[in-house]
């Protein structure tokens, strides 16, 4: 499509002036809600991106209105990708705040059908990237991948939200996602998210499932990270209904800090979703640099609060974090499984609190509040923990610090604490050699199974052999932990009992008391007890031992010191009443059958142990010693299950074997009828078979196909037939003799001696010989339309086709049988060669010529078209169209056959698309008109030819250039010799509106020669004259030496390209005697736009080498070579007192000599 005139002549200024002028900085308002078109969203980021990105380009809103369709803008569509240095600022829009962090305009995204994926901002391989102020909302959909802000590519320096204008994005399946994993480098750097509510509607509070996000933010190859800020301005209030929050860092520091994550804007409520999957907040990657996870609130149901993973060599420190409470820090809110999941940091120097101020707080776990994997240098510190572990009863020992799958590189075993001893005054133990050691206030949270260490107490050391002894001074109990000299730190000294106990449990039986439960290991127990289900102590020692059948459990006081509030139990251990029994509900008692001893008893179940088997028969013989028993005659049997341990018995029993005969068959009264014809008319009665229960009947042919499944067999052809049957003793199948039906007048056809000739290509010769028949009397062959053809069983002189032979007696038989008489197949002919000529240009002057046969001798041919019209009988078929033809060649013997089909099809003629057409007119009359842009397809080679509107040729190649004003048409001839012609092309005459030649003011010495240079440098021609006078120069250079200049003269500069003139620039050339520097001795830099910047004139001053201010003192407040730089009253940003200030000027002027010169200035507000 052709552009309007005046797209064309901003397209035409700025291919001429680009290189010259560089990009500015521009704003771009956005002033419609529309999807597209002006001063729309799109239409802003369209410019934005066409205006380069040397500078920073803004996107500010006025939609009119104040309600909130006003501000709504619904996309169609995605919006092109933001590129580099651009500030999208909604926060500008002067409409009330739609929510508490600042947006301003909401951004919604319709979406039709299900696309694979759509954003609703996109930032695409860009740096110095901003988004302010927007309310991103969508209707949720898990199945289709929605981004409310999508980061795409190598990216850096990208700024999502801040204080007082932060988004909201809701209703996506992401609302941050971010992955460079496409690109190289895979890098998404420096990106900040501040200030936003995501997941959450614009009030911070409500969460829906149509508007929450399936996981908030997904962050992937990062090169630096901050989430949240210093501040709680800074922190963002995030919810997810899946996931939460991923940040995956390749390199580089991260900062997540004052967020609020799983629960609302005010910290007092708890999302009502349940992030079954992983962690609320989640830390991932490789990165060397130092993670810092500080002063956020993560509550919430999860299965983790906060998780780092994988930081195998970097830093990383959790502080100040409030984890499964309210913003108070005092109540729980929400429930996960463990607090803290550290996992594969290897060795990562990790810190978890570390001073009394930098504590987390920890509580609503339904395990232990820190759990670390295959982490070795981990150090917990100082923290608060409560109401950690909260099932009512626990399979397991709690922990308050887990650690799993300990095994370090440097082989360093796992640290320890034990408590081994408690008195009235003090608490002693073991530990990690020289630990450094913690104490803490133990707290009971209502049912939980333990103590929690809550509040810190103190530090103290073990000594070099790991022994330690805390003085109580006047508490009940403590809670302690142990950090290694490598910073890891072990569990709080909780109760700990063997794991394993299920699997080593003795049970007992026969009401004696030899029952015991192993428990390998306990500790951190002090003191401690067995009891039974009543609560009677049953034993004091780690294992119980000679105990009668019944529940027991550990009973351990943790914190030390028969602290009462922190007893801990062990789940119930079960010694279970083994005394043995025969339990025969499920048992299986099969006879003996067809005289067999093959009778079984199996499927009893027993309870007991130490078990002896003895089956009985009746005369008490032992006749089997296992638990089942087989191979059995007829009778009755007993089974006795003795104790061997215990000494007690279970007998069962009598279990009763029957004996089960086999059926026997009487075929004395059998009746058989014939089949006449070998119809099924036959028959086999009068059979009878005796046995047990029901009998089943299997009636086979002689092919062992099973005809029947009753005891008389009815309505079948002749043959020989098999009775099989089986009764309820299970017996084998017993097959009788064979019985065989026969059939009278049966006709049969011998095809031994059969002849079948074919028949020639031009003669009726063939024929059907050769056959035999018995019973045959009366014998008729018909063709393949009825027509009867002979009457014996030899039919000769026949064409080819297909024929039945039917034959027939006096007994009622009859058969037919179907013979195929085929006709002579010549020796092939194939077409060794063939010359194809389609039509062209549309013209029916296509040709089929050159036909060369092998394999036979042609006689004559036969051409049709696809409607079968003989339209040829040559060997040749010329001046044809499109269309299919068939060519049929006969041979010597006379046959007919096709040996050829071709198909003839016009080309299609050379295509001229001008869909991308671009047309640059000719500017000033300086024939540079353009046409260029268009494509042709077609058939090679093509050649090109322009037309003026006079039919002269101008160009003979696809894109013409250096054209003057007029119409074109391009005639394009392809390969085929076939001509096409474009529609007609116009180029406009375009004058251009110059802008004035920009040159400066020129000072001189007199007698000097002066230089006056136009700032910028274009295509055309500079003019330099004096008003009201007849001299002028001119050149393409824009730089004119004047010489002989006595006084102060003005000159115009203009520039021309072609028949176009710019306006006039005047410039003064400035003679002077001597250098003169003059400077203010005051000013106020206040802001207010005058007099806020102190800058001395140096007249005739061709550079600085020096400027410099310095206060009273002479410490210097500022400096710089540059001439057209001045003072604004600051130093290292921030305003100086007011007073006196010196100042020193050095320089060269423009004869090239050194000049100086130096003041004060007095500085006032």
């Amino acid at each position: 499509m052709k552009p309007t005139t005046g797209v064309l002549l901003l397209l035409i200024t700025i291919s001429c002036f680009c290189i010259l002028t560089p990009a500015k900085a521009a704003t771009f308002i956005v002033i419609s809600k529309a999807d597209s078109g002006p001063g729309t969203l799109r239409d802003a980021i369209t410019k934005a991106n066409s205006n380069g990105t040397a500078a920073k380009d803004y996107i500010y809103f006025n939609l009119p209105g104040t309600t909130a369709a006003d501000v709504t803008i619904t996309l169609l569509s995605d919006l092109p990708g933001l590129t580099s240095n651009i500030a999208l600022d909604a926060s500008t829009q002067p409409s009330n705040q739609l929510s508490p962090n600042g947006a301003r305009v909401y951004v919604y995204r319709q979406v039709s059908g299900t696309p694979a994926g759509f954003y609703a901002l996109k930032v695409d391989n860009a740096q110095k990237v901003e988004i302010y102020g927007l309310a991103i909302k969508n209707t949720l959909n898990t199945s289709i991948e929605g981004h409310g802000i999508e980061i795409s590519g190598t990216c850096s320096d990208i700024t999502i939200g801040s204080p007082g204008k932060g988004n909201v994005i809701n209703g996506y399946k992401y609302c941050i996602y971010g992955d460079a994993g496409n690109f190289d480098p895979k890098t998404i750097s420096n990106v900040v998210i501040q200030s936003n509510i995501l997941g959450f509607e614009e009030d911070g509070m409500t969460a829906t499932t149509q508007l929450s996000s399936y996981k908030p933010v997904h962050l992937r190859y990062l090169n630096g990270v901050t989430l949240g800020g210093n501040g709680n301005d800074w922190g963002n209030v995030i919810m997810g209904n899946y996931y939460g929050v991923e940040l995956n860092i390749e390199s580089g520091n991260a900062l997540v800090a004052f967020n609020k994550i799983g629960t609302d804007i005010n910290g007092t409520g708890a999302m009502n979703f349940f992030i079954f999957t992983g962690e609320l907040l989640g830390i991932y990657g490789g990165t060397t640099g130092n993670v810092v996870i500080s002063d956020n609130q993560v509550a919430g149901t999860s299965v983790y609060g906060i998780g780092v993973f994988g930081l195998t060599n970097g830093t990383f420190s959790i502080v100040r974090n409030k984890i499964g409470t309210d913003i108070t820090g005092q109540n729980v809110l929400g429930n996960h499984s463990s607090g803290i999941l550290i996992r594969d940091c290897n060795l990562a120097k990790g810190m978890i609190g570390g001073i009394l101020s930098d504590k987390n707080i920890i509580a609503g776990g339904s395990d232990a509040p820190v759990s670390v994997v295959r982490s070795y240098r981990v150090t917990v510190s100082q923290n608060e923990m409560f109401c950690n572990n909260r099932t009512s009863s626990i399979d397991r020992p709690a922990n308050s610090v887990a650690l799993l799958d300990w095994s370090p590189d440097d082989g360093r075993a796992l640290p320890f604490v034990r408590v081994t001893a408690c008195t009235g005054t003090t608490l002693s133990g073991t530990a990690t050699p020289n630990a450094r050691m913690e104490a803490f206030v133990p707290f009971k949270c209502g049912s939980g199974p333990k103590c929690d260490g809550r509040n810190y107490i103190e530090t103290f050391f073990a000594g070099a052999d790991g022994k330690w002894t805390y003085a109580l001074k006047g508490r009940d109990g403590v809670i302690v932990s142990a950090t290694d000299a490598a910073g890891a730190t072990s569990d709080y000294s909780n109760p700990v009992w063997s794991e394993d106990i299920p699997a080593n449990i003795i049970n007992t039986a026969c009401g004696k008391s030899t029952g015991s439960i192993k428990n390998k290991l306990l500790y951190n127990a002090t003191p401690f007890h067995w009891e039974d289900a009543a609560g009677n102590t049953v034993g004091t020692d780690t294992s119980l031992n000679n105990v009668p059948a019944g529940k027991y459990r550990l009973v351990m006081y943790g914190g030390g010191c028969n602290k009462p509030e922190c007893i801990v139990y062990s789940p119930y251990f079960e010694v279970k009443d083994q005394t043995p029994q025969v339990l025969t509900a499920t048992g299986v008692i099969k006879p003996a059958t067809c005289g067999v001893n093959n009778g079984s008893i199996t499927g009893l179940q027993f309870q007991g142990m130490n078990l002896k088997y003895a089956w009985r028969n009746a005369a008490n013989v032992v006749v089997g010693t296992g638990p089942t028993l087989s191979n059995l005659a007829p009778g009755n049997y007993t089974l006795t299950i003795t104790d061997t341990v215990n000494t007690c018995t279970a007998t069962g029993g009598p279990f009763v074997i029957n004996g089960v005969a086999a059926p026997v068959l009487d075929a004395s009264s059998v009746v058989i009828k014939e089949a006449i014809c070998s119809d099924p008319t036959g028959s086999i009665t009068g059979l009878k078979v005796t046995g047990t229960g029901t009998i089943v009947y299997t009636w086979r042919n002689a092919n062992q196909d099973v005809v029947g499944n009753t005891l008389d067999l009815a309505n079948i052809p002749a043959g020989q037939y098999v009775l099989s049957f089986t009764d309820g003793s299970s017996c084998p199948a017993l097959p009788s003799a064979p019985f065989t039906i026969t059939a009278p007048g049966l006709i049969t056809i011998d095809i031994n001696g059969l002849v079948i000739k074919e028949a020639d290509c031009a003669v009726d010769n063939g024929g059907v010989t050769g056959l035999q028949a018995t019973n045959a009397e009366i014998v008729s062959w018909t063709d393949q339309n009825g027509a009867t053809v002979g009457n014996s069983l030899d039919l000769t002189n026949m064409a080819a086709g297909r024929y039945t032979l039917q034959i027939s007696n006096a007994v009622g038989c009859n058969t037919r049988i179907e013979y195929v008489i085929p006709k002579h197949q010549p020796d092939k002919m194939n077409v060794a060669q063939i010359n194809v000529q389609d039509p062209v240009c549309n013209l029916h002057n296509g040709s089929v010529t050159g036909l060369v046969i092998v394999g036979g001798t042609p006689v004559s041919y036969r051409w049709t078209d696809q409607a079968g019209t003989v339209i040829g009988q040559e060997k040749d078929l010329r001046d044809l169209g499109d269309g299919t033809y068939h060519v049929y060649v006969t041979d010597v013997e006379q046959c007919e056959q096709l040996v050829s089909t071709v198909t003839l099809k016009t080309p299609d003629l050379a295509v001229i698309d001008d869909e991308n057409l671009a047309i640059i007119d000719d500017m000033c009359n300086t024939i540079s008109g353009t046409i260029t842009g268009i494509g042709v397809d077609g058939k090679t080679p093509l050649s090109y030819t322009w037309l003026n509107q006079d039919s002269v040729v101008v160009s003979n190649i696809l894109a013409a250039d250096m054209l003057p004003a007029g119409t074109y048409t391009l005639q394009v001839t392809d390969g085929n010799g076939c001509v096409v012609n474009s529609r007609p092309f116009p180029i406009l005459a375009v004058n251009l509106s110059l802008s004035a030649p920009p040159a400066k003011d020129v000072t001189i010495m007199r007698g000097m020669t002066a230089v006056i240079k136009a700032n910028d440098k274009r295509t055309g021609k500079y003019v330099l004259f004096i008003p009201g006078t007849e001299w002028s120069e001119s050149n393409d250079t824009g730089v004119f030496r004047i010489t002989g200049i006595t006084e102060t003269t003005t000159y115009g500069m203009n520039y021309e390209f072609g028949d176009c003139a710019s306006a006039t620039t005047i410039i003064r050339v400035h003679v002077i005697d001597s250098i003169k520097v003059v400077s203010p001795t005051a000013f106020s830099p206040n802001g207010d736009g005058r007099n806020d910047v102190f800058k001395p004139k140096g007249i005739g001053v061709a550079s600085y080498t020096l400027f410099t201010v310095m206060d009273r003192w002479g410490n210097v407040v500022f400096t710089t070579k540059d001439i057209e730089a001045g003072w604004d009253g600051t130093f290292r940003g921030k305003k100086v007192d007011a007073g006196a200030y010196v100042w020193l000027m050095q320089g060269i002027d423009i004869l090239g000599r050194p000049v100086q010169d130096k003041g004060a200035v007095l500085v006032v507000y």
